[in-house]
């Protein structure tokens, strides 16, 4: 979302909100319109998400520090 719709959504907020004497429906109405606008004039980039390879050395700390214990104990 760029400044120009942020500024543009924020105007229209505070003109039409309900809480300042605004018609619900109208505002409902307005925000969609806005959202349905900012949706098609900008298609949002390619993300990509990594998994950090940190997890699996994390968690045998914490069970670790939390005394729990994987596979067999001893009977003695």
């Amino acid at each position: 979302m760029s400044q120009q719709d942020r500024s543009e959504r924020r105007a229209f907020v505070l003109a039409n909100h309900p809480d300042r004497g605004g018609d619900p429906v109208a505002f409902i109405a307005g925000l969609r319109l806005l959202d349905q606008q900012q949706h098609t004039v900008t298609e949002s980039p390619l993300v990509h998400t990594y998994r950090s390879r940190r997890t699996a050395p994390a968690r045998w700390v914490r069970r670790l520090l939390s005394g729990q214990r994987t596979g067999q104990r001893s009977l003695r």
